[in-house]
């Protein structure tokens, strides 16, 4: 993770950003050299600021976005009783979802900073020749900017993995009157993630470019349609993981049911995609 937030300081750096701004962005992990990881996300922070002084306001605004839009849809499906008895699934839920979006924002922002140091080992010098996202300003090839996409999509894959996995376990443990089962969970996290959810930024981060140069003037309404173009990002991806899971069959199974199969019923339920 250290490695992939230091090195994506270069990453979609290639349209701007002078001495000064190269020299802020690098230095801002200064503060914490002493531990890697908090050091590499503070440089990759600064870079980011430098870049798009409306990095924290788009980050903010996705991650509220994402929280009142679960918090409505619990809601309408459960009634207010309902919500809260499940306010723990609730919470679990909104903690991976808040995880996707803050890694997701993160590295498909554009940055401004310093090559040398940055891109530290196999993945920092790959991210370093690649642009943040496809629409990245900088003198990229149609090349480059493909193989930005698929990058992505094995990171944010990887990514959905491992949030999948703590998301899902976390559910089990908290609704302990229901289960659902992990392997399937973790290839549906990554599948959206990867595909989805890694298209969907793409796009995002291409309009907000296309925004930010034409409505720099006018703050307001350039904040405005921010958040009018992630929410409905954010309702999209809703409807795209709703398809996708209900494809799968993957729901919570409650516990006696679980309980009562087999070995072999549990194995095939964990592993099958129907």
């Amino acid at each position: 993770l250290a490695s992939v937030a230091g090195s994506s300081d270069v990453s979609g750096g290639g349209g701007g950003g002078g001495g000064d701004d190269s020299g802020d962005a690098s230095s801002g992990g200064g503060r914490f050299r002493g531990v890697p990881i908090l050091g590499a996300l503070a440089a990759g922070l600064s870079a980011r600021l430098a870049a798009d002084p409306n990095f924290t306001f788009k980050l903010g605004m996705e991650c509220l976005n994402d929280a009142i839009m679960i918090s409505c849809v619990n809601l309408n499906d459960k009634g207010f009783k309902g919500y809260l008895n499940s306010l723990d699934f609730i919470i679990a839920q909104t903690t991976v979802s808040l995880m996707n979006d803050s890694t997701l924002v993160f590295l498909l922002a554009p940055t401004v900073g310093s090559a040398a140091g940055a891109a530290s080992g196999p993945i920092g010098r790959l991210m370093a020749t690649l642009p943040a996202h496809i629409f990245a300003k900088g003198n990229y090839t149609l090349a480059q900017r493909v193989q930005a996409y698929f990058f992505k999509m094995g990171l944010y894959g990887c990514i959905g993995t491992c949030t999948g996995f703590l998301g899902t376990t976390a559910v089990n443990t908290f609704a302990t009157d229901q289960h659902t089962v992990v392997p399937k969970s973790c290839f549906a996290w990554s599948m959206f993630m990867g595909f989805s959810a890694n298209t969907r930024y793409n796009l995002v981060n291409g309009l907000e470019r296309v925004l930010d140069s034409t409505l720099s003037h006018n703050q307001a309404l350039l904040k405005s349609l921010i958040v009018v173009m992630r929410l409905g990002n954010n309702y999209l991806g809703g409807l795209n993981w709703v398809i996708w899971s209900d494809y799968l069959k993957l729901k919570p199974m409650p516990i006696a049911e679980w309980n009562a199969k087999s070995d072999e019923e549990k194995k095939k339920l964990a592993f099958s995609l129907s």
